[in-house]
């Protein structure tokens, strides 16, 4: 299109097909570079009315309610099924659709990663979730042999782009993160955390911060690293924005995990001092990342952690120790990062 006709030029009326998206007129397309519009906001303001969905009855005539829900073993690649989903999320045995025949045994990004396309209900919009009272922060594997890849495949949907998203459950969303601090004279901490299996770039790494919010600079530590690796993790997308119900962080660390979902009760009612009557350390990143799990638990949506075994893969600690190698000059002090430039 010469530069001249731009201003000038308005773009078709879109044409609504039979589940209600648009399209440009001229080309077809939902997203039309040509055209310059994109029509995928249609998607979060749809509303299919429940008789439109089509649900099965058991052989013995009980329904929804005798449904088996699947098993991470049991997930079945059946592109042909309908797909019919619980009232969590979770998909039903034989139910199990997508267009990767293998699953990668990997999760460490690259720009060919095999990215599953889920198929989701028909409806869009994102039902707002009451908040969490009663919350479970721990995740427990359904097998204690369970690695990340036997249960998250990278999987893209309308509502996001490629995540590491649970197998059974399109509603679980994992993501790696970790923190390493080498010894030296100068020890400077690194701080990463992977959420996108096919666009390497799209992952964080950076310097952990000189001083906390209060501007009270503080010790350079690995748990440091790793508490502020977290917190990052989760303030860094919309989470529920993307309909994800449960955000898993997957680490090594057992200081974070116990932190966080046994100890930092106790400590806030002995007046922050630990078993042994010394004041908690780290104690400003510990106050920022409960209130990341209450804010959103406030929104419904939980943060679980996952403390991975030694023998399990978690594809954020290169990323972490290649920071704190380079011995990049941190920022003065803390201040969130939020994600806005990639799907």
């Amino acid at each position: 299109m010469p530069d001249d006709d731009q201003e000038a030029w308005r773009p078709d009326s879109p044409v609504e097909l039979a589940d209600r998206t648009l399209r440009c007129k001229r080309h077809g397309l939902e997203v039309c570079t040509v055209c310059k519009v994109d029509y995928t906001f249609m998607r979060d303001v749809i509303v299919v009315p429940d008789e439109e969905y089509e649900y099965t009855d058991d052989e013995d005539g009980e329904g929804d309610e005798a449904e088996e829900v699947a098993s991470d073993e049991e997930y079945i690649e059946d592109g042909l099924a309908p797909v019919i989903f619980g009232p969590d999320g979770e998909r039903t045995v034989g139910q199990y659709v997508g267009i990767v025949s293998v699953p990668p045994t990997s999760h460490i990004p690259r720009e060919d990663m095999p990215i599953e396309n889920s198929i989701r209900p028909t409806a869009s919009t994102i039902p707002p979730r009451p908040p969490i009272t009663a919350p479970t922060r721990r995740f427990t594997p359904p097998n204690a042999t369970d690695t990340p890849q036997i249960l998250f495949v990278p999987q893209s949907a309308f509502t996001h782009g490629p995540r590491y998203v649970r197998r059974t459950n399109y509603q679980d969303v994992l993501v790696y993160a970790s923190g390493a601090c080498p010894d030296g004279e100068e020890m400077r901490a690194g701080c990463a955390f992977v959420f996108h299996p096919s666009r390497p770039q799209a992952n964080v790494r950076f310097p952990l911060e000189r001083a906390g919010p209060d501007g009270v600079v503080r010790a350079q530590t690995r748990v440091r690293a790793e508490i502020r690796a977290a917190i990052a993790a989760l303030h860094y997308r919309s989470w529920e924005g993307e309909g994800f119900a449960r955000v898993i962080i997957a680490t090594h660390s057992e200081d974070l995990v116990l932190g966080i979902t046994e100890r930092l009760e106790k400590w806030e009612q002995g007046e922050w001092k630990d078993d042994e009557g010394e004041s908690v350390v780290d104690r400003d990143m510990w106050e920022i990342l409960r209130d990341e799990v209450k804010g959103w638990e406030a929104k419904g949506v939980q943060s679980m952690f996952w403390l991975l075994s030694k023998e399990m893969s978690n594809v954020a600690d290169a990323y972490a120790r290649q920071v704190a190698a380079l011995g990049l000059e941190p920022a003065e002090k803390f201040a969130h990062i939020i994600g806005v430039q990639y799907e």
